[in-house]
């Protein structure tokens, strides 16, 4: 969703009128591709994304059947050799939602590192 707005906005702009020329050029590189690995399940998934830049998403989300739950994202760098995959964890972003409705998600940002939130950064197979 992110991307399509900001392509909406380079549409926008570069279609705009603008008499101001200018010798600088600014190259901005869009395509990174991403190899996922997901499952899906009755208000529950796990995603794996490992993307062109060397770098990881591990995502995993639980709700109920009452409008409650969490979002759980593990960002970090990632190796892969023929065999084996290694994910080094940098940060977590927690997402809690609330029964209610009307009450806005809470969003933290921590470091990777607290025991809870750990995930499995070797045990990964080709």
């Amino acid at each position: 969703m992110r991307c399509f707005k900001f392509l909406l906005l380079l549409i926008i702009v570069g279609c705009s009128n603008n008499e101001h020329k200018s010798d600088h050029k600014i190259k901005i590189d869009l395509k990174i591709d991403t190899l996922r690995y997901s499952y899906t399940g009755f208000n529950n998934g796990l995603q794996l994304d490992l993307l062109s830049d060397g770098r990881f998403i591990n995502e995993r989300y639980l709700f109920s059947c009452f409008g409650s739950g969490e979002r759980k994202k593990v960002l970090g760098t990632y190796k892969l050799d023929d065999v084996n995959l290694i994910l080094s964890p940098k940060t977590i972003e927690l997402t809690e939602y609330s029964s209610e409705m009307e009450t806005k998600p809470i969003t933290r940002s921590i470091k990777y590192g607290v025991d809870s939130l750990k995930i499995k950064t070797n045990e990964f197979k080709h």
